[in-house]
């Protein structure tokens, strides 16, 4: 959590990344506040009735998917250009907001390029964090 809070905290705001808004301690919890996103997540969308959500035999159409595609580069160019490795891309990390954009969220285990260099002693290794089959080629 205090590693999404550090990477959060010192980029730059981008239309397709989760906008943090703030955080706060309480005696027992440390509260984070984001950007509300009705539209829930890729992986629910994808799931949800193909009919009504513009799906072809299962799949999204060629319009649908080339303008996810975009925005989804989008956000990780923006992510490359802070020097920011987003080591668990995948659908339920990809939600939506109210305007149907796509938002990178959950940094939880998402590294700023200067830990690979210096990772300090007390802080933990970033290699090989991440669901497997979404990994960062980079952690490779």
């Amino acid at each position: 959590v205090m590693n999404e809070n550090r990477i959060l905290t010192s980029l730059p705001s981008n239309v397709n990344i989760l906008k943090f808004y703030n955080y706060f301690e309480t005696r027992n919890h440390l509260w984070m506040i984001f950007e509300f996103c009705p539209g829930g997540d890729l992986y629910s969308l994808l799931n949800a009735d193909k009919v009504s959500l513009n799906l072809v035999q299962g799949q999204l159409n060629e319009q649908t998917a080339r303008l996810f595609g975009i925005e989804i580069l989008n956000g990780l160019g923006h992510l490359f250009s802070n020097e920011i490795i987003y080591c668990d891309l995948k659908p339920s990390t990809i939600l939506l907001n109210e305007y149907s954009k796509l938002k990178l969220s959950d940094f939880g285990v998402a590294w700023k390029t200067s830990d690979f260099m210096n990772p300090s002693k007390d802080s933990q290794s970033p290699s090989k964090q991440g669901s497997p089959f979404y990994m960062a080629p980079e952690l490779f």
